[in-house]
């Protein structure tokens, strides 16, 4: 008789699922590009449940076991549900589903085959070593971990003041500007309190009080900067570490309790939250050009209002994401209605890049140029003025997506929008199909960072910086600039999220002393 195994079960049902929901959508939608890209998902799927979610593979490399997991979930297992509960095939409004689909499995097999490797080079020994000697790994205290917290409420706070001024702009905001945009992610940390034995504390009790009614501070600060982000990366990092969690110690699913949970989460996402979410968006524009106080009540008016906030979001799709593909900047993003499941699952977007790449040649000369100065851009601006280097590198700041819609469109001017594109679309767009032998490397090395940022050897300690950005993790392999996140991750940003938190955290260790 075989034990108990969550993380089997949870596989076979998605599988259970998939095969479903092919069997319908073969039914429904007859065509051969959509039992092809069912074909696809279902390898996809299978590729990484059979050789990539394994117990033992979440304990020894977690950061790369969550953005794989939720790779397969968001863009193999979700699509087939959510777009034949809208009544629409797997393949809406695709111009290249051939094309797409070819792409979608080898990038998923050039992952997969990365992670493997990295697994088999992989020892904890020099780079969590180092990790360690910083102090990344040592554990704060409740107090400590609140002091964290009030300077990222000060950073958040900073931010309000500059808000509606000519200082928000990336370019003016200087060393300062930038450090205090990093450090805003901090007001957070204490969601790692509901978790304190996974971050090395032992006998410890949540302050569940005290975390309700912080955290009803922070949604409102969030609201009134629109940064949606800030906010739900606080909740899905919750959400997503209790799943973890249910994994790890092998809990069983669905007693009544997780039910509960469950129900209440679900209504939350896809009801309160997700309004919530839609009428930020709709007022982030403003929010650059108004006052904090402005933001809130204009935020708040539109969401109190169903029937406003729902004419003018359809209103926005139909002008800007659902026109076909025939509106004026003919960069159509739109799959499925639900804004949040449209951002997290959305292969159109792929099959966008690529129609875009294809139309405008891989291996193209105009990306080569974005390449150099992405590269430059990574560089810090003391540093280049040191060797003579005038060029505004900021002149250079837009994404991919921006590249090629500004080029497919024929636009004047560059568009700098910071659209998101297909991570494979943006790969043949700059090297051809040579982009995946390159792309392989890269993410070896990506899976080998993110494994030393959790010590399992003497004790499993998932450091409280991890904890709440597992958002960042969970969709790590979503639409966005493509391979350019990763060498953004290798070049500059892995290091300099870790040397922040291990500047601060040291600072706070100074005046607050551990008892």
């Amino acid at each position: 008789m075989k034990s108990y195994n969550t993380l089997r079960i949870i596989k076979k049902a998605i599988t259970i699922y998939m095969l479903f929901c092919i069997v319908i959508e073969c039914i429904a939608f007859p065509a051969l590009e959509n039992l092809f890209g069912c074909v696809v998902l279902l390898y996809g799927w299978l590729f990484i449940s059979r050789t990539v979610l394994k117990v033992d593979f979440l304990y020894h490399y977690f950061i790369p076991f969550v953005a794989i997991f939720f790779y397969g979930i968001c863009f193999f297992a979700l699509p087939l549900g959510v777009t034949l509960i809208e009544g629409k095939p797997i393949t809406f409004r695709f111009n290249v589903p051939y094309i797409t689909f070819f792409n979608l499995m080898l990038n998923v097999t050039t992952i997969v085959l990365a992670f493997h490797t990295c697994r088999r080079i992989y020892k904890e020994g020099w780079l969590l070593g180092i990790w360690k000697k910083l102090g990344y790994f040592k554990v704060p205290t409740e107090a400590q971990i609140w002091a964290m917290a009030g300077a990222g409420i000060f950073a958040l706070l900073y931010n309000i003041t500059i808000q509606g001024t000519d200082m928000m702009d990336a370019e003016n905001k200087g060393a300062w500007g930038q450090i205090m945009n990093q450090m805003t992610k901090f007001a957070i940390l204490p969601i790692a309190m509901l978790f304190p034995k996974y971050y090395g504390r032992k006998n410890t009790a949540i302050p569940r009080t005290s975390l309700i009614v912080y955290f009803s501070f922070i949604i409102f600060l969030a609201i009134v900067t629109t940064k949606r982000t800030l906010m739900f990366t606080g909740i899905v990092s919750w959400g997503l570490m209790a799943f973890l969690v249910v994994l790890l110690e092998n809990k069983k699913l669905f007693k009544t309790k997780t039910n509960i949970l469950i129900i209440i989460g679900l209504y939350l996402v896809t009801g309160p939250v997700a309004d919530l979410a839609t009428a930020m968006i709709l007022n982030r524009q403003s929010a650059y050009s108004s006052k904090a106080g402005e933001t809130f009540t204009n935020i708040w008016k539109l969401y109190s209002d169903k029937e406003k906030l729902h004419n003018a979001y359809n209103m926005v799709s139909l002008s800007n994401s659902d026109n076909g593909g025939d509106n004026f900047y003919a960069w159509s993003e739109y799959y499925v209605d639900n804004i949040l499941l449209d951002r997290i699952c959305n292969l159109r977007t792929q099959d966008l890049t690529l129609d875009y790449a294809t139309k405008l040649g891989y291996d193209n000369s105009k990306m080569h140029r974005y390449a150099e100065n992405f590269l430059m851009f990574q560089i810090p601006t003391p540093i280049l003025d040191i060797f003579g280097y005038t060029t505004n590198k900021f002149d250079s700041n837009y994404t991919p997506g921006d590249l090629l819609s500004t080029e497919g469109l024929g636009l004047k001017n560059m568009y700098k929008g910071f659209r998101v594109a297909g991570d494979s679309g943006i790969g043949l767009y700059w090297m051809g199909y040579s982009y995946y032998i390159f792309a392989f490397f890269i993410y070896v090395l990506v899976f080998y960072f993110f494994s030393s940022l959790v010590s399992t050897k003497l004790q499993f300690i998932i450091p409280i910086p991890i904890i709440i950005a597992l958002l960042k993790y969970m969709t790590y392999f979503n639409n966005s600039t493509g391979i350019f996140k990763s060498l953004n991750l290798i070049l500059r940003n892995g290091m300099q999220d870790i040397l922040l938190y291990v500047i601060l955290f040291g600072v706070i260790r100074l005046i607050i002393r551990q008892k």
